[in-house]
């Protein structure tokens, strides 16, 4: 089972603010961040760990407070990773102890139906994912995005898309609008992002993303940059949640 103390209270239209750590830089300034001697500023709801690019020690991560998401990305939508199914498992099982949920690109979930099966029987809440860097498709296509993830059993859908024109927005805004079961994390890609991220997060967008040590992707804001805006428009409290004190793995 996953850490009860740590679970990600994702519910439908409720924006959260996910911390990106992608280098152990970035792991190491968040821990820094949160140290008890320090004065706190600002506060993630949710750390995801792109294991795709890099490798942090797994008991480093016991002293983080947050709910762990963990995020193996496969480089046809963008990561470093490229491996088979049964490489996948063996890659994020020494994580697994200290996690709350995973992020599959939902092509590779179809593609891993064994490795699905097994987090689910795990318990582990599983954010289903699509990334476009080239364009956003239509609406139609994020229904069948929205019909394929309910089936196959996803906490919530996240989807990215390259925003190449104000109207590309459209899509993105009536998708958020069609779910009402299902939570949808939507954000774009691109120069206009950074104004259509905030503008999705106050329309109901359930996970947002900003980076600790360096943009993974084009225009994506830090994680302290976007907290203050999204305390600033009152789409989310300043400090967001309180977890309670680090502590040990739960046992698989």
């Amino acid at each position: 089972m996953q850490n009860p103390h740590k679970k990600i209270p994702i519910t439908p239209k409720k924006p959260l603010l996910v911390a990106i750590a992608h280098t152990q830089q970035g792991l190491r300034k968040l821990s820094n961040q949160f140290h008890p001697d320090s004065r706190l500023k600002w506060c993630p709801d949710i750390v995801e760990l792109r294991l795709d690019l890099f490798s942090p020690q797994p008991d480093s991560l016991t002293s983080l407070p947050f709910p762990i998401l963990l995020t193996l990305r496969h480089s046809s939508e963008g990561g470093k990773f490229s491996g088979s199914p049964d490489q996948h498992l063996e890659t994020i099982s020494p994580y697994l102890p200290f996690a709350t949920a995973l992020d599959i690109e939902l092509t590779r979930a179809q593609s891993y139906p064994q490795t699905l099966s097994l987090y689910l029987q795990k318990n582990f809440p599983m954010i289903l994912s699509y990334h476009n860097f080239s364009e956003t498709p239509p609406y139609s296509f994020l229904c069948q995005l929205l019909h394929e993830a309910t089936s196959l059993g996803a906490s919530a859908l996240k989807i990215a898309t390259a925003l190449q024109k104000p109207s590309d927005l459209i899509p993105l805004i009536q998708i958020l609008a069609h779910s009402t079961r299902l939570p949808i994390a939507v954000m774009a890609i691109g120069p206009l992002a950074p104004t259509a991220r905030l503008f999705l997060a106050a329309a109901g967008s359930v996970l947002n993303y900003g980076w600790l040590h360096k943009p993974i992707v084009p225009g994506q804001l830090s994680a302290p940059t976007l907290a203050k805006l999204l305390h600033q428009f009152n789409i989310r409290p300043a400090l967001g949640h309180t977890y309670p004190p680090p502590h040990s793995p739960a046992n698989l």
